[in-house]
């Protein structure tokens, strides 16, 4: 149930950054990258979840 793919509004509710927040922490290796699927960006729930799993114990 985990392989599934996320749009950005539903990673930015499981994530309450903003867009600009979410892409920056791409782009410095600290966030999970998207996966292109046709035109779309998409994002694995399981990495999602790792990602907060992360926060969490920090």
């Amino acid at each position: 149930m985990h392989d599934r793919l996320l749009r950005f509004s539903q990673v930015q509710e499981m994530v309450p950054f903003s867009r600009a927040k979410i892409y920056n922490l791409i782009k410095q290796k600290q966030f999970p990258r998207q996966v292109k699927v046709g035109g779309s960006s998409l994002w694995k729930m399981d990495e999602i979840i790792e990602y907060i799993n992360n926060l969490q114990n920090k």
